[in-house]
């Protein structure tokens, strides 16, 4: 007599045969989702630092020059005037290594002149930063060279920021065309 069908043991094998390879292929299927999650996040970090970098060149380029309030900085940290929306503000940039963040703070140049510098709003511009310098070109023995600090009553003629993430440096130099 001829049987139609599988028998146990053969559906047995069968069955776990392919939930092996269920099981195999769901595992690569989620290691890859997991590669892909952490390549998005690395790249909108970085696309995220490019854009404010340019924004930060910006505003640089945008400086304005006036004595009595003038163009300071050091090697994490830098304030200068720039036009901004038709109104002239005081922006200063430090970096906090203990929240690994850039800072930023603006004040109207009215607010500066009716003594209301500490009404200044302080936002974060990055976060995890691994380290962030800022060096200033100058003329010295007719030589240009970089330094970590300006304390000349002169606009900088060029700002080069280093931005340190993860082992990989950025650097971004800007140029001051009011300088």
């Amino acid at each position: 007599m001829k049987k139609n069908g599988f028998t146990l043991v053969e559906v047995v094998i069968t069955a776990v045969i392919f939930s092996i390879i269920s099981v195999g292929l769901a595992g690569s299927f989620f290691s890859g989702m997991k590669l892909w999650g952490r390549a998005e996040s690395a790249s909108s970090f970085y696309n995220n630092i490019i854009i404010n970098t340019e924004k930060i060149s910006r505003e640089l380029r945008q400086t304005q020059y006036i004595m009595q309030i003038g163009f300071k900085g050091g090697l994490q940290q830098l304030a200068f005037l720039t036009l901004k929306e038709n109104i002239i503000y005081k922006v200063t940039y430090r970096f906090d290594p203990e929240q690994k963040a850039l800072l930023v703070s603006y004040i109207s140049l009215k607010d500066i002149l009716a003594g209301k510098e500490k009404d200044k709003v302080t936002e974060v511009k990055f976060m995890g930063l691994d380290d962030f310098s800022i060096e200033f070109l100058t003329s010295q023995d007719n030589k240009y060279i970089w330094k970590d600090k300006w304390e000349m009553p002169a606009l900088c003629p060029a700002v080069k920021m280093k931005f340190k993430l993860n082992d990989e440096e950025l650097t971004r130099t800007v140029f001051i065309p009011a300088a």
